[in-house]
């Protein structure tokens, strides 16, 4: 785990790995034993997600990574949204912290 946050009521926990997840457990769902209850591929990855936040409808995640995208997806619903929008030239610019 690289990063993670708890969502403002503190059911969710949702955090972020080296590589490409950014995942969400459910806390009220597990007894000792965090089970993922969603597991999100990022995109527009350089080396690391540097930070991760979740709505505060707990129903979107926006991550942030070493190039110049800051990224928003869903958690919930039938479809994946995927949505990035860049901050400035991706070569000398890198997101490291992010909030809603």
């Amino acid at each position: 785990v690289y990063g993670g946050r708890y969502s403002v009521d503190g059911r969710y926990y949702v955090c972020s790995t080296q590589g490409k997840q950014i995942i969400v457990f459910d806390t009220e769902r597990c007894n000792r034993l965090l089970v993922p209850s969603k597991v999100i591929e990022a995109r527009h990855i350089r080396w690391t997600i540097t930070d991760v936040d979740m709505s505060p409808c707990r129903k979107f995640v926006c991550y942030s990574t070493m190039t110049s995208a800051v990224s928003l997806t869903n958690i919930v619903g039938e479809y994946e949204l995927h949505e990035s929008m860049n901050l400035g030239p991706s070569q000398s610019f890198g997101v490291f912290c992010l909030r809603f």
